[in-house]
């Protein structure tokens, strides 16, 4: 990846498409049009809309399914344009990279708009409600996205060991009160 590209990705579900090939329509409209553009479309995408958006990747826009360097890529792009998965936000916020979330809520989803609004108002992420993207939105969220640093947040990664640390002691507890046994939780 080259420094300062735009790197769009649909992440692992299989409701990108529409992120895609909107991508594509702003980048054709002159959005940062003379920095490359990668689009990561994921392994969900139909063959038929993965070779889709290849024909009509423009110069300057490399088209993939998937890369195992992702955060890489993050720390190194101009701008993420991405829906607002949980791992997708916690590379994002890790690199932090200018970025513009477009949280997939079809089906009355909440958990990536919540996340998404939640960045934005943190001045961590330029927001595009899936209902509003068209390609001159998703333009000048990139614009307004690659003109500014966003904001720093602390994020507190530890809560896989705090839980274990945590369960230990409640079931510490728990062996006390019963008076001992082998440690085992009945059934």
């Amino acid at each position: 990846a080259s420094a300062g590209e735009v790197l769009v990705s649909a992440g692992g579900g299989g409701a990108g498409g529409r992120l895609m090939a909107v991508a594509l329509a702003a980048r054709r409209l002159g959005c940062l049009a003379g920095a490359p553009w990668r689009l990561l479309a994921g392994a969900s995408l139909s063959a038929a809309e993965f070779a889709a958006l290849q024909g009509e990747a423009p110069g300057g826009v490399a088209v993939e399914r998937f890369r195992a360097d992702f955060p890489a890529l993050l720390r190194r792009c101009r701008v993420s344009v991405s829906q607002a998965g949980y791992n997708t936000v916690l590379d994002l916020v890790a690199a932090r990279v200018p970025s513009v979330l477009v949280p997939f809520s079809a089906g009355g989803e909440t958990e990536q708009p919540v996340r998404a609004e939640h960045l934005a108002v943190c001045g961590a992420a330029e927001l595009v409600r899936e209902d509003e993207l068209t390609a001159a939105t998703l333009a000048a969220a990139i614009e307004r996205a690659a003109a500014r640093r966003p904001a720093a947040l602390a994020i507190d990664a530890g809560g896989t060991h705090r839980s274990a640390r945590i369960i230990a002691r409640l079931l510490d507890r728990r062996d006390l009160v019963s008076g001992g046994g082998d440690g085992m939780i009945a059934q």
